[in-house]
Formats: C-alpha cells, sequence, structure tokens
C-alpha cells in the first residue's frame, strides 16, 4: 500500500513551501548561508579542528557572524578575552567537535566566565552545512 499524507498534511506541506518561496524568506536563508560558510572557512582554514587555536581577530570575525545569524548581542569578545584565548579556544573546539553527548559540550561551555546562555540555533550554524 502506497504511502498517503492526509489532507492535513498535504495543506501543511503546501503552506510551508508557499512560505519558504517568499522571498524575505529566501533573501534570509541565502544570508544564513553566506554567513555560516565564511564561519566555518575560518574554523577550517586555520586548521582549529585538529588544534590549531583561532588569533583574536578570528575569533572577533565568528563572534560577529554569529551575532548576525543569532541576534544575540550577549555574544561579545568579552567571552573570550575574560577566559583567554587558550581556554576559550580550548572549549569551543571541544563543544563543536567533542566526542562527548553534545548536552555535555554545552554545559562545559556555558560554564566559561560571562557566557550568556546560547540558544539551541547559534551552535549548529558553525558545523558543516
Amino acid at each position: 500500500m502506497p504511502f498517503l499524507f492526509t489532507k492535513e498534511q498535504a495543506e501543511n506541506l503546501r503552506n510551508w513551501k508557499e512560505t519558504i518561496e517568499l522571498e524575505r524568506n529566501q533573501t534570509w536563508y541565502n544570508l544564513v548561508k553566506e554567513r555560516t560558510t565564511a564561519g566555518h572557512k575560518i574554523l577550517t582554514d586555520g586548521g582549529f579542528e585538529t588544534g590549531t587555536d583561532l588569533s583574536q581577530d578570528q575569533l572577533d570575525e565568528v563572534f560577529h557572524l554569529m551575532r548576525i545569524l543569532a541576534n544575540n548581542r550577549a555574544l561579545a569578545s568579552t567571552l573570550y578575552k575574560n577566559n583567554t584565548l587558550e581556554i576559550f579556544n580550548t572549549q569551543l573546539r571541544s563543544l563543536l567537535y567533542g566526542k562527548s553527548p553534545i548536552y555535555d559540550r554545552i554545559e562545559s561551555f556555558i560554564e566559561l566566565k560571562r557566557c550568556p546562555r546560547i540558544n539551541d540555533v547559534t551552535i549548529p550554524k558553525l558545523w558543516k552545512h
């Protein structure tokens, strides 16, 4: 027996398709794609995943990109300035690439001094897309 959507499911799918095709949503999607690609490039070009720390300038750029995407003014350079670059790089690397469960990595990261609560949308934007 073939799979069929219910009438309600089919209507919800049509509405969703119409919503994502709106020009403002396409503009937002393109901005997100551009900014996440730029953030990912900073991380990969410098060898961050394999142990090379990001410089203060690179972190400033990553934070700039994250603030635009997350609309979170609490993301500020004081986060890595108050924790030293070495500590911050270690925690960020663990957060993005660690092997422990994501919940544990997030909890460890937010223990940094002056770390704002991070919403569930901010972090995945730096991962590969």
